[in-house]
């Protein structure tokens, strides 16, 4: 669960990150 909870963590920045640029 604490490997999702990560992955969950990443995917949200990723996608902020990409949105930003």
């Amino acid at each position: 669960m604490k490997t999702a909870s990560i992955t969950s963590s990443h995917l949200l920045v990723f996608t902020i990150l990409s949105n930003g640029s």
